[in-house]
């Protein structure tokens, strides 16, 4: 009896999680605390709206923000959504940002090749890119797509496509779920905080594969090495 009370009292306190449930969850309606991150680089909180903000608009600056936990279980399905704005940019905005799955360190923070938004040689990684700039030879799609991209690799895009409207210039959202069953992973993104009914891209593969069992998740980006653009995240939601 009694530790049938126990139990009520956990369930109504949020604290018992019933086997199955996530392994951890992430929720910043906005980042005035930002305990649970490790930012890196030139990524910082911009306290005037407290924003996640990944880089200035400055040339040559690069940004992280991961979680201090390896918050992802690859056994196990989630979904994200957050809130982000490409702004305040050169004439020609430059390069882009990225939603990043990783389990090595919270402080990782991509090398010097600007062109891949930050998570430049993270590895092993899966990384959703937000590219606005078309770098010549890279393998770019275009100078405003959504693309999967592992280990660091810049060059190869293992599925991309293009949205209707530009990613830079404005508030954007954006979805990605992982179905632990159907080993797939979908990416929704909208210039509204309506979901879509249909992904923009998918990837069918089983994230264990990519990253191991447990992972961290978090953001990067960087500018070019003239051209720039302020890359922020207004809320972030993990479950």
């Amino acid at each position: 009896m009694k530790r049938t009370i126990i139990v009520a009292f956990l369930v109504a306190a949020g604290v018992w999680q019933a086997a199955g449930a996530s392994a951890g969850t992430v929720d910043f309606p906005d980042f005035s605390d930002t305990r649970d991150l490790e930012l890196n680089g030139a990524a910082g909180v911009a306290t005037e709206d407290d924003v996640l903000r990944l880089t200035p608009n400055a040339g040559g600056e690069v940004g992280s923000a991961f979680t201090d936990r390896k918050i992802i279980r690859t056994d196990r399905s989630f979904e994200t959504r957050f809130k982000f704005s490409i702004h305040n940019g050169s004439v020609t905005p430059a390069e882009g940002m990225a939603f990043v799955i990783q389990p090595g360190s919270p402080d990782a923070l991509g090398g010097s090749d600007l062109t891949a938004l930050g998570y430049a040689d993270i590895d092993p990684s899966l990384a959703v890119e937000f590219d606005i700039f078309e770098n010549p030879g890279s393998g770019d799609p275009d100078g405003n797509h959504v693309g999967f991209m592992r280990d660091g690799d810049a060059q190869t895009h293992l599925a991309a496509a293009s949205p209707d409207f530009d990613l830079e210039g404005g508030n954007r959202w954006a979805w990605i779920d992982y179905s632990a069953k159907r080993k797939r992973i979908k990416v929704y993104l909208n210039d509204e905080k309506t979901k879509p009914l249909q992904a923009l891209v998918t990837l069918n593969k089983r994230l264990r594969s990519l990253v191991g069992d447990k992972a961290r998740a978090g953001f990067t980006a960087s500018t070019g090495e003239t051209e720039n653009a302020m890359f922020d995240v207004l809320s972030w939601k993990l479950k």
